[in-house]
Formats: C-alpha cells, sequence, structure tokens
C-alpha cells in the first residue's frame, strides 16, 4: 500500500467507523475515484465510492461489475484486516 489519501470524513455505512483516509496498492498517492471500492478497516464491509466520493454499501448488481478476480483479491484483503484485528482466523 502507498501514501495515505485524506478524503472527507465520513461514516462507514455499515457499523458507523469514521473513514477518514484511503490507501491504494500500486499508486503514489490514494486518491478515491468515482466507482473505486473501499473496505473498512474496522468491520471489512465492502463499499463503493459514489459520484460524491462517499463510500456506499456495495450493492449486488455493482457486485455484478467486479471481475471474480478483483473479488477474490477484496475479500483477501478482508480477511487479511479481520485476521489482524482478531475477528477470525482467516
Amino acid at each position: 500500500m502507498t501514501n495515505l489519501g485524506i478524503v472527507v470524513p465520513i461514516s462507514c455505512p455499515y457499523c458507523g467507523a469514521t473513514l477518514d483516509d484511503a490507501t491504494q496498492m500500486g499508486a503514489e498517492q490514494a486518491q478515491p475515484s468515482e466507482g473505486d471500492i473501499t473496505v473498512c478497516l474496522y468491520c471489512t464491509g465492502v463499499m463503493l465510492y459514489d459520484v460524491h466520493l462517499k463510500p456506499v454499501v456495495l450493492t449486488d448488481e455493482a457486485r455484478k461489475g467486479i471481475s471474480e478476480e478483483n473479488w477474490a483479491d477484496i475479500n483477501r484483503v478482508a480477511a487479511a484486516i479481520r485476521k489482524v484485528r482478531g475477528g477470525d482466523n482467516a
């Protein structure tokens, strides 16, 4: 992961935690764009940045637009977060 990109603080739609930073793999600076996927570091909820760069719940329709390879990567990230946070044995 690379540099933190400060985003407008917002609450996770799943757990209510304050989300105010972003990281991005393979980039110099993390700056979310509309349609980017993010994972909450507190609850591992998967979200999508909307047109206002607000993380919103990932809908089933939006999920269908994610390749199986990318979805597997997202799940690996979420599992790693849960493991570090002590939430499961993934």
